[in-house]
Parts: structure tokens; C-alpha cells; sequence
């Protein structure tokens, strides 16, 4: 099971409060990534965001390779870059 995220982004310092929802904003992107949604749940972001920091940081992954569809390539690569790199 992976481990809850938001206790690094807040480490980090990148979690806002705005209109009732979690969000970080990343040097460089317009649009916040919502990380927890007004009900309390997680988004697909965040889960991401979880999945990779678990095989970078506890597995030690050397190698991770990550399947997206083509429309989501130039976002998803400018939000994980930008939070883990």
C-alpha cells in the first residue's frame, strides 16, 4: 500500500489552501495540481505523485517507467519533474 504523500509535499512547502481544496502550486504552471479534492479524497495526481516517490525513494528504483497517454505526456512530465527533480 502506498504511503500518503501529503506529508512530504508539506515538508516541501508547496501545499495551499484554496476554495475548500489542496492544491501545490509549481514554479513555471499556471494551473494548480489539485492534490486532495474538497471532500477529503485524492486526486490521480497524488496517487502519481505516490507511486513515484515510493519506487524512487523506498525502492530505490533505478529505473521507473511510467505508461501515459500521448495527450497527457507535456503535463505530466512538467509536474513530476518539477516536484521531484
Amino acid at each position: 500500500m502506498l504511503k500518503n504523500p501529503i506529508p512530504f509535499v508539506l515538508k516541501i512547502d508547496l501545499l495551499k489552501l484554496e476554495e475548500g481544496r489542496q492544491v501545490m502550486f509549481l514554479p513555471g504552471i499556471d494551473v494548480p495540481m489539485t492534490i486532495v479534492k474538497t471532500d477529503g479524497s485524492f486526486t490521480y495526481d497524488t496517487s502519481d505523485m505516490a507511486t513515484i516517490k515510493q519506487r524512487l525513494y523506498e525502492e530505490n528504483a533505478d529505473w521507473v517507467i511510467y505508461v501515459i497517454d500521448s495527450g497527457q505526456v507535456m503535463d505530466f512530465i512538467k509536474r513530476i519533474y518539477r516536484i521531484f527533480i
